[in-house]
């Protein structure tokens, strides 16, 4: 009976043994149904921190794209708010907003489109570091 009883068995059970193991069958099933449900969640933190970065790439790329192309209204200063980068800022509103309870029941999306945004921010900042540092002689 290690993987629950067979034909024979439940034939021999009494009805309280029966509801016994149905009892039990029940709360597995439940088990699973709850570490599925974590599971999925997790997968979709995952994956709104990668959309997070994508979109704070394409916007801040769509602007870089007028910048270069002269449209008017455009320049260095469109990548940014009140001197912020636009990316960072976001991040950190969508991060603050997730904590202080200003996203409710879309907190973990809140939160992880912020993360996401964060590090396409410093993974951009590290990248122009690494480009423009003076080599060594």
């Amino acid at each position: 009976m290690a993987n629950g009883p067979n034909q024979a068995d439940l034939m021999r059970m009494s009805k309280e043994d029966l509801a016994a193991s149905v009892d039990r069958a029940v709360t597995k099933a439940k088990g699973y149904k709850e570490k599925a449900a974590r599971a999925a969640e997790e997968v979709m933190e995952f994956v709104f921190a990668g959309l997070g970065a994508g979109v704070a790439g394409y916007w801040l790329g769509s602007i870089q794209r007028e910048i270069e192309a002269g449209t008017e209204g455009y320049d260095e200063e469109s990548l940014k708010f009140f001197g912020v980068d636009k990316d960072l800022g976001l991040g950190l509103a969508l991060a603050v907003a997730s904590q202080m309870g200003f996203a409710k029941k879309f907190k973990a999306p809140t939160r992880s489109g912020g993360i996401g945004m964060l590090s396409f921010w410093s993974g951009r900042k590290a990248f122009q570091m690494a480009i423009e540092r003076e080599t060594e002689e």
